[in-house]
């Protein structure tokens, strides 16, 4: 999503867009529909980023207990694993993730 994108979900317009997704949100049978319906309305680019934002809505409910009030992009919704987390460690992270294992183990 770009800044442009964002700017109108954030308009009026945007939310009353993301409003009606979540209303009647699209089904893997609609959505073809939904979303060609959507581009007609609002233009490719806008349509693209409404649908997204409230897709991913819908699969952060079991999440969130917000998420009809968040943005959400699929990287930042996606599961990560520990290993791809310490692959991006940096060093102040990594110099406070072994001081609280320090002080974790002197408490115990």
């Amino acid at each position: 999503m770009n800044p442009d994108e964002l700017r109108f979900l954030l308009s009026s317009d945007g939310q009353t867009a993301l409003a009606k997704l979540a209303a009647t949100p699209p089904t893997p049978d609609s959505h073809m529909a939904v979303a060609a319906l959507w581009r007609e309305r609002l233009g490719p680019e806008r349509a693209q980023a409404a649908l997204e934002v409230a897709l991913l809505r819908q699969r952060a409910e079991r999440k969130f207990s917000r998420a009809a009030e968040m943005f959400f992009t699929r990287d930042g919704l996606e599961p990560v694993s520990y290993t791809h987390l310490r692959a991006h460690e940096t060093v102040l992270d990594l110099v406070c993730r072994l001081l609280l294992e320090k002080k974790k183990n002197n408490l115990c």
